[in-house]
């Protein structure tokens, strides 16, 4: 099934959503960690957050571009193809 998008027709497919997520900060010392290790360095602590957690567009992928994000437990980017939204 296709939808319009704009002026761009997209394949519209069926996504399995990701497992739900916990927030691990569980204690003041885990909140404390967290804060302290922002403190010391933000940009390596909230890059870290933003890889796993945000889609980020790469043109370079594929035909029409891709949405990735790194999944920790392989350690490799993975995402969809922007056009089809094939994996």
């Amino acid at each position: 099934m296709n939808q319009r998008l704009g002026s761009v027709d997209v394949e519209a497919s069926a996504v399995t959503p990701l497992p739900a997520q916990h927030n691990p900060l569980r204690s003041r010392a885990d909140w404390q960690s967290a804060r302290d290790a922002a403190l010391r360095d933000p940009g390596a602590y909230h890059g870290a957050i933003a890889r796993r957690e945000l889609h980020w567009f790469d043109p370079a992928l594929g035909s029409q571009g891709a949405w990735i994000r790194l999944d920790d437990t392989t350690g490799s980017w993975q995402g969809f193809d922007a056009r089809s939204g094939q994996p």
